[in-house]
């Protein structure tokens, strides 16, 4: 719901999933009609890169009118104005921004080992490598200028990895921007 309560920020909203029906673009299309936004729709692969969620994206980028671009995880909620928080930290020196994340909903044994890791020590060491200078590139919830990736050597630059998140961050750092952490977290259900 989140990305539909943007706080002021213009955009543009497109939801992409290599299933064409998958519950994720069905929820999108939902919410879109509820609020009556646009919503571009892509389904499918690029056969472009490695990681499947950055194939998945591709062509949703390719599509995108803005230059400011929100990638979002389907099991990620943001609080209201969070989006437009994150855009605020885009400067010129700053390639990426990434909400770090945090488990507030678990339905299985699994989804609890995984939330005591994330929950435990993940976004403190996220946090104090951020304060040493260390640039963290977290996917849950990414926001960059697609013209700062442009710079930072496009898609190719992070398309032959599955680590698409960390890709981006090393790629801005090549090309002197800094990766920062929002102050909030991203809350995801696992």
């Amino acid at each position: 719901v989140s990305v539909f309560d943007p706080a002021g920020v213009e955009l543009e909203v497109s939801a992409a999933s290599e299933d064409p029906f998958s519950p994720g673009l069905t929820r999108a299309r939902n919410l879109a009609g509820e609020r009556g936004l646009d919503l571009k729709m892509h389904a499918g692969l690029a056969g472009e890169a490695v990681s499947p969620k950055l194939d998945t994206l591709i062509p949703a980028s390719r599509g995108a009118c803005h230059d400011i671009v929100v990638v979002r995880d389907s099991n990620v909620t943001l609080a209201p104005g969070q989006i437009a928080a994150m855009v605020g930290q885009l400067r010129e020196d700053v390639g990426l921004v990434c909400a770090v994340p945090v488990v507030d909903d678990v339905v299985d044994l699994g989804g609890e080992v995984e939330a005591a890791f994330i929950n435990g020590f993940h976004a403190r060491v996220l946090r104090f490598g951020q304060g040493l200078g260390f640039g963290a590139g977290i996917g849950k919830v990414m926001v960059f200028r697609r013209s700062a990736l442009d710079r930072a050597g496009g898609i190719t630059a992070i398309a032959s990895t599955i680590a698409e998140d960390h890709a981006a961050a090393k790629a801005f750092a090549r090309a002197g921007l800094s990766v920062r952490l929002s102050d909030a977290p991203a809350r995801q259900r696992l």
